[in-house]
């Protein structure tokens, strides 16, 4: 039997002693990450879920003594040995038992000097050490961790199947799905029912239902064709894996577990949170992608990270909040739950301000390059709160400090003073001017006022021209002032310099420190003749100089207590250029689009191709992450058509390793993003679509 160690498709399989035996066959001279299968007799195995058949994941496949075999998914280790062998194609193997123990020796370990022995079955019983000699106390006591691992793992396993997403429309995959037999075809007239106080949560439902698919959904008090359930105790949703990070908002990290079942009568949801019938809901929605024949499936699901964003820069270039509102509507689309939206920068301010009117009188006339300016009102910004909120998504305004202030100072010029350095804006605020510090208390209080959400941006980026110690002195002025409004602060990694800790976040974006001289190297390059070589020489030494100092952000941050945001821009920022080939007729916006001097070309593949948790750990070991966040700067976005070329189709992928288990491939992946065509097609979207996506 080979070694295997690459299978990552779904999840683990144990045997329950309690419940019949599970088998596992594998082909016989199958590669490293052929698919595994399990199979139980359904009736017998009546609380696993869906049919007799499951593609399992395992992280390490190995041989032990006797002709014993283990696998691991995770810290957890299963053990069994060859049953029999079936034909010339597949082997079975029959799994025995499980030891959850992290740290612990596992029969047939290389340097367990245990004698070598067949894995005792689970249920041997408590007082018994793992080699099978009477327990004593402290056996007792090994053993009871092991059946408190085991119950978890029990759970777990019950929950965690192969699924059939690959065949679905589902992005992102779930946790779960099984086929349950013949589905449902839901037709216009046909009712939504969820009791009246949760009809809320069914209105965008219903309301994207008609836009997208022309189907007309009543909503009604009852069981009906859908019908919606919140759920107090349900073992199931109990034994999803948890989600790990921090939410932006104050619902349970467990809030958006939800359950789906279609079978020949309707569809039924649970949740135990009226926000996770919402998420499958959304579910439902894409499922309607291939028409109104819903298949009979079986979904448990539940997110990875808790909190799954973009950050989308209103400021370089304005969007109306008709267009904020349609982006919403996507990030709703792949259960995406934040909208970070950059309001001030150097080039504008976008955000009405009581009290200081120049912010948006003066501040907001600007964009980047000749694009007209813009704000928002104040009732604009509810309204935009308010139908994010619908969609359980929350909004985290920015309010960029000390940096990138030229807006600011351009409105009120006794604040501060602005220069141009080699084509970088350099903004310094005056920091002694007691008069500044009124305008940002009141801009933060009125930002928290306006944001239920419990983080405010404080930005902290890219201080050009600021020294260290200011920098520092004046995020941690800004950093206090937050928190004696009873939110907790967001920054850029930079802000890890200042007094971010417990309850903070630190925002991951710099990956690019060991490539900085050839980053930069392209501004000196002549290609641009507005400016000199001297200017552009001197542009790249002071970038490669700032950038340098981003080594250090966080392990700062882990050291304070912050949490870690992952931000890349080597996976999550959308303004880099594709490298995929395109089709002519999206040829110019593809040669337009993305930020080429900056940022090297990304395919559509290689930006899925990552896993958040593995990342973070390879930079900052120990890091506890926070979620994930796209990011889409618009230095080279014009209009709506442009902005969704570039979001379009990379941000479904990163939504899907913000939400899916890991271990997700680009293989599987690929036909779920070519099925999203038609959605978008239908919402007139504009996406990059190359040809070698199209021909899948």
């Amino acid at each position: 039997m080979s070694t295997n160690t690459n299978n990552t498709k779904a999840a683990a399989i144990i045997a329950d002693p309690d419940l019949p035996k599970v088998t596992i066959t594998r082909e016989f001279d199958a590669p490293a990450d052929q698919v595994f299968r399990a199979h139980v007799d359904p009736e017998l195995f009546a609380r696993w879920i869906g049919p007799s058949q499951y593609e399992v994941t395992v992280d390490r496949w190995e041989p032990t003594t006797g002709g014993n075999y283990r696998y691991a998914t995770g810290e957890h280790w299963f053990f069994g040995s060859f049953h029999e062998v079936l034909h010339d194609q597949h082997k079975i193997v029959q799994t025995w038992g499980y030891e959850g123990i992290p740290g612990g020796r596992e029969p047939g370990d290389p340097d367990d000097h245990r004698p070598a022995r067949r894995p005792l079955p689970v249920d041997h019983g408590l007082a018994r050490r793992l080699d099978g000699s009477p327990g004593d106390d402290a056996g007792q006591r090994h053993g009871q961790r092991r059946q408190r691992g085991l119950r978890q793992a029990r759970r777990i396993a019950e929950v965690l199947t192969a699924t059939i997403c690959d065949v679905l429309p589902l992005i992102p995959a779930p946790t779960a799905a099984a086929e349950t037999g013949p589905g449902f075809t839901l037709e216009t007239g046909m009712a939504v029912g969820v009791e009246s106080a949760l009809a809320g949560v069914v209105r965008p439902f219903v309301e994207a239902v008609a836009g997208d698919h022309g189907l007309q959904l009543e909503v009604v008090d009852g069981p009906a064709a859908i019908t919606l359930e919140l759920v107090t105790d349900d073992e199931e949703l109990a034994a999803l894996p948890a989600t790990e990070g921090v939410r932006a908002d104050d619902h349970a990290a467990d809030s958006e577990h939800y359950g789906l079942t279609i079978t020949t009568e309707g569809v039924r949801i649970r949740a135990k949170q009226p926000i996770g019938l919402h998420r499958g809901l959304t579910t439902l929605r894409q499922l309607l992608i291939n028409g109104p024949g819903l298949p009979g499936v079986r979904i448990l699901d539940a997110p990875r990270y808790a909190w799954r964003g973009l950050n989308f820069d209103v400021v370089r270039t304005f969007f109306s909040p008709e267009i904020v509102r349609r982006v919403i509507d996507l990030l709703d689309t792949y259960k995406l739950n934040v909208l970070h939206l950059h309001l001030t920068d150097d080039q504008g301010w976008r955000l009405e301000i009581d009290g200081w009117p120049e912010l948006t009188g003066i501040g907001a006339q600007g964009a980047y390059g000749d694009r007209p300016g813009g704000h928002f009102t104040i009732e604009d910004y509810n309204d935009l709160v308010a139908y994010a909120a619908e969609r359980f998504i929350t909004v985290v305004p920015e309010f960029d400090l000390p940096g990138h202030s030229t807006a600011l100072i351009n409105s009120y010029p006794e604040f501060g003073k602005t220069e141009d350095a080699g084509g970088i804006p350099m903004s310094k605020l005056d920091a002694d001017n007691p008069r500044l510090w009124e305008l940002i208390t009141d801009v933060l209080g009125q930002y928290a006022a306006l944001s239920p959400g419990r983080f405010l941006h404080l930005g902290g980026d890219e201080g050009f021209g600021l020294t260290d110690e200011f920098h520092r002195d004046f995020l941690d002025r800004a950093i206090g002032i937050v928190h004696s409004l009873g939110k907790q602060v967001i920054g850029w990694q930079e802000a890890a310099r200042a007094g971010l800790g417990e309850g903070d976040i630190a925002q991951y974006w710099i990956d690019f420190t060991d490539r900085l001289d050839q980053m930069f190297a392209a501004l000196s390059d002549g290609s641009d003749p507005a400016r000199s070589d001297l200017a552009l020489e001197e542009r790249g030494r002071q970038l490669v100089e700032l950038f340098r100092k981003a080594d250090d952000d966080l392990g700062l941050a882990v050291r304070n207590g912050a949490g870690i945001l992952f931000s890349p821009v080597s996976y999550c920022y959308l303004d880099r250029p594709y490298a995929d080939e395109p089709d002519e007729d999206q040829r110019e916006q593809w040669q337009r689009l993305g930020l080429r001097q900056a940022y090297g070309q990304i395919s559509i593949e290689d930006a899925y191709d990552f896993d958040p948790g593995q990342a973070l750990q390879e930079v900052a070991e120990g890091a506890v992450i926070s979620g994930v966040e796209a990011t889409i700067w618009c230095e080279t976005i014009t209009d709506e058509s442009d902005l969704q070329f570039l979001l379009l189709p990379r941000l479904a992928g990163i939504a899907e390793r913000a939400w899916s288990p890991a271990g997700r491939t680009w293989d599987e992946y690929r036909p779920r993003l070519v099925a999203q065509r038609s959605l978008w097609t239908g919402r007139g979207y504009t996406w990059f679509d190359p040809p070698a996506l199209a021909g899948s």
